[in-house]
């Protein structure tokens, strides 16, 4: 997932949550400095999501953590 990039609909169809979860629980990470948002201005409007440095370390914390268990 590292250096890869989501769309919000790719996000939201791969799980179990609502458009309005998903937002909310999205712009905390952007605010936290773990994802970056970056919009288009097309018509539909499209916007991406990419893990920052930041949400990349604490990923491979997570995976080393995993790993242990």
């Amino acid at each position: 997932v590292i250096g890869s990039t989501f769309a919000f609909s790719s996000i939201l169809f791969s799980g179990d949550v609502n458009t309005r979860t998903l937002t909310i629980i999205l712009k905390h990470l952007e605010e936290s400095g773990l994802i970056d948002r970056k919009v288009f201005g097309e018509i539909p409007p499209r916007v991406e999501y990419s893990l920052t440095k930041k949400g990349e370390e604490l990923k491979k914390s997570f995976t080393a953590t995993s790993k242990l268990v």
